[in-house]
């Protein structure tokens, strides 16, 4: 109970500001202890609990130190802190690799429970493998708890098919808008074409009208 109370503690102070002093380090390492620790509810990591609880208790020890830089401290020295810092890094990306490859493990043994985890875990690139993990939904949905990422990637979809729909609906209002424009032109172009052909045969019987008259005339004299 107490080791818990302590971890709980640990990742509680670890979610507080990082240390703005090599941060870029830093931040990738107390950032992604959270999730590190959720390795803790998968069965795959039991080997696993007391390295993660020992790496956990490490990187609040180096925070502190981190803090206590940026407050003045003289006694610590910022080379020794990057070192810890270096030592953890690789520590971090040892678990992220270790998700990873479990993560593809879970997929080949059809370990719908650990899949499930690990994609929710933040420690697998789920928009790198978005469609291996789709696939193995829709192959295992009834054995898969769709609740996070998955969730996600189904609201995209559906999101995507919405907004095709959508824009097919203005491509036909474009469509439509464009028909009746030139429909207007032909119309109006006709209107035209029309009020220049009675005004040509309204003149060509005016002229042949004068033309009788002095024809009649002529006769006349």
């Amino acid at each position: 109970m107490k080791v818990l109370f302590f971890l709980y503690l640990c990742v509680t102070l670890l979610i507080a500001d990082n240390p703005k002093i090599y941060s870029t380090l830093g931040d990738a390492i107390y950032n992604n202890t959270e999730n590190i620790l959720k390795l803790k509810d998968m069965e795959a990591y039991a080997a696993m609990y007391e390295d993660i609880d020992k790496y956990i208790s490490e990187v609040h020890v180096v925070k502190k130190i981190g803090k206590a830089i940026e407050e003045g401290d003289t006694s610590v020295s910022s080379k020794e802190y990057l070192e810890k810092l270096r030592i953890l890094s690789k520590e971090n990306d040892n678990y992220v690799r270790s998700a990873q490859s479990k993560f593809r493990t879970s997929m080949s043994d059809e370990d719908s429970e650990l899949f499930s985890l690990l994609i929710n875990s933040e420690l697998v690139d789920t928009s790198r493998y978005k469609n291996e993990i789709i696939n193995y939904y829709v192959a295992h949905s009834e054995s898969v708890n769709a609740d996070g990422v998955i969730q996600k990637f189904i609201d995209e979809e559906n999101s995507l098919k919405n907004k095709e729909v959508v824009n097919k609906k203005l491509y036909k209002s474009k469509q439509q808008y464009q028909k009746e424009k030139i429909q207007r032109i032909r119309e109006q172009d006709e209107a035209q074409q029309k009020a220049l052909e009675e005004t040509l045969e309204e003149e060509l019987e005016k002229k042949k009208s004068e033309i009788r008259e002095n024809q009649v005339k002529e006769l006349a004299r």
